[in-house]
């Protein structure tokens, strides 16, 4: 059964804590993506107040119909919002990830004509991993080496006789050692699409807890007169 008067307000959902957590903290991030969500977090904190003030209204407080109406419509303008803030992020996420791309292809370019070389280098690394410190050996060389990090980088896991964790691995050192600002893209492109995915969370936390939908949605038995 509907509750007669339930309550409006965020206190019945936690999406009024840990903002920093859920909606990005500002000061980690650039231009790019500041703008999308210092939005993000104007507009949450904006429609909690506004909901608060909601409940001490005087000419709603006694009609919950009219409270949860008007508190669904700041729901709704503070809901466009996040998914506009998400959309952005999830979009400036794929942005970089292709600037990463771009960066690991330009910077570990395999040298033509050494197709033979290459080859060799491939074959010596797939025995080596198969020595019991091998993937330390192979971790070195590809520190000093940057033709042989990028025959790492440009080639298959399969081929080396890599597991794929242990490919990964070499290419994060690939990275660290010879193009470490590709490596930043990189993780700058996973961070914003980890927290590009956790809106959908806050977005359904504000739906429950500014109003409840069977309230707000008694307005529409108004009779306009």
């Amino acid at each position: 059964m509907t509750p007669r008067h339930a309550p409006i307000g965020p206190s019945r959902s936690p999406v009024k804590t840990g903002r920093k957590v859920l909606l990005g903290d500002p000061q980690r991030y650039d231009g790019r993506a500041l703008n999308a969500i210092n939005e993000a977090h104007a507009a949450l904190e904006g429609g909690v107040k506004k909901v608060a003030d909601l409940a001490k209204d005087e000419t709603r407080r006694h009609n919950p119909v009219l409270q949860h109406e008007a508190a669904k419509q700041v729901a709704d303008r503070v809901i466009a919002t996040l998914e506009r803030s998400q959309s952005s992020l999830a979009k400036l996420a794929t942005t970089i990830d292709g600037e990463y791309d771009a960066a690991v292809a330009e910077g570990f370019a395999l040298r033509s004509g050494r197709d033979t070389i290459h080859a060799e280098m491939r074959a010596y690394i797939k025995e080596t991993a198969k020595k019991e410190d091998g993937l330390r050996e192979i971790r070195s060389i590809i520190a000093k080496d940057r033709e042989a990090a990028a025959v790492v980088v440009n080639s298959p896991a399969w081929l080396m006789g890599l597991a794929d964790d242990a490919h990964s691995g070499l290419m994060g050192e690939a990275l660290k050692h010879h193009l470490p600002e590709a490596g930043m893209m990189l993780a700058q492109a996973q961070e914003l699409a980890t927290l590009a995915a956790k809106f959908p969370a806050v977005i359904g936390g504000v739906r429950r807890s500014f109003y409840t939908t069977a309230i707000a949605d008694k307005s529409r038995t108004r009779v306009e007169v």
